[in-house]
């Protein structure tokens, strides 16, 4: 189809002439044509299709960071629908320009979760659940940067942050921007290997795990070491990704964090894709069985508990767990056969 953009509203692409747009369904893009890019919005009618995030405000708590111009902009972490509601907006209406300062926005996340040590106020903890009225450890923190991959106008990091990891390409083959770094990697790989909340009532270990989603068609060196070094198994025990299964275990070359989009439509798959990885890392239970008739008085109660590989347990099955046995009495209380002698 064709329009005229002199008859768009104002705030739309300044456009002064003729242009022509195909659709392309299968992949979910429109070519504009002539060698200029543009961003548009495309308003698509009556019906309305919810997103990732629609579909995510009653399932999960989202907190989103951006940076724009020369500066960034911060929505904590909620499971109120209504404050997800604020993030859909500000995704809608987010204008990237300027310098991608990435290391210095992924560090914003970093002492986001670090709560100042866990001494800030108890209502902004992004570990703090409204609905629980209480803090709640060892719950996942999945950190998902979205990006060209390009970092500029990086600027500001403490050193502590810096050159962490020594294993990195030369700066060449980051194709960094004006004032660049390739400190990214360091925060990330910080992020996963560093307990950020070990104060008292913090039980285990409060880390992220890292995903980075590429906006561009070239090999994004710089998010590829970011999404290997902010998520890995360690399976040999140094603490560093170094072995390729401890970072990519479908063996395709590329960290199992990091994916490219070419559309929306893909972007939608792969940060889906990234939630559903990181579910992985969780126990899982069943419901209890109650078995009648059996030999340990009145009845038995059957319970399985999955586990997850850790750091410690990475040889196969990639489960294991338990199958507890309790006794139900004549009066249905549950006994347990200790076996103290």
């Amino acid at each position: 189809f064709r329009f005229n953009a002199t008859d768009l509203e104002t705030g739309m692409t300044p456009l002064h002439r003729n242009v022509t747009i195909t659709p392309r369904d299968d992949e979910g893009l429109m070519l504009v044509s002539g060698e200029e890019r543009f961003a548009l919005r495309v308003k698509s009618g009556d019906a309305h299709e919810g997103g990732l995030l629609q579909t995510t405000k009653n399932k999960a708590r989202v907190a989103m960071f951006t940076f724009e111009g020369s500066g960034q902009n911060r929505y904590p972490m909620s499971d109120d629908p209504d404050d997800i509601e604020g993030i859909i907006g500000a995704v809608n209406s987010v204008n990237p320009r300027g310098v991608a300062p990435l290391a210095k926005t992924l560090h914003e996340v970093y002492e986001y979760l670090r709560h100042d040590d866990g001494q800030g106020s108890k209502t902004d903890d992004p570990f703090y659940f409204p609905s629980k009225g209480q803090t709640v450890p060892c719950t996942k923190q999945s950190v998902i940067l979205v990006s060209a991959g390009e970092s500029s106008g990086d600027h500001g990091l403490p050193d502590k942050f810096k050159n962490l990891v020594t294993t990195k390409r030369s700066d060449e083959e980051y194709h960094l921007g004006p004032g660049g770094s390739t400190f990214l990697i360091d925060v990330a790989y910080l992020g996963h290997t560093t307990d950020l909340r070990p104060e008292d009532g913090m039980d285990g270990v409060q880390n992220w795990d890292f995903y980075a989603i590429s906006l561009t068609d070239g090999p994004a060196n710089l998010l590829q070491d970011a999404a290997r070094h902010g998520k890995f198994t360690d399976v040999n025990d140094n603490n560093l990704p170094d072995q390729q299964k401890e970072f990519d275990a479908d063996d395709n070359g590329l960290p199992d964090t990091f994916f490219t989009v070419q559309s929306g439509r893909e972007l939608d798959k792969r940060i889906g894709r990234a939630l559903r990885l990181d579910v992985q890392g969780v126990a899982s239970g069943t419901a209890a069985t109650v078995s009648p008739q059996t030999r340990g008085g009145e009845g038995a109660a059957y319970q399985a508990v999955f586990f997850p590989p850790t750091r410690t347990t990475q040889t196969a099955p990639a489960w294991s767990g338990q199958v507890p046995a309790y006794l139900v009495d004549s009066q249905g209380n549950l006994r347990e056969d200790t076996n103290a002698a």
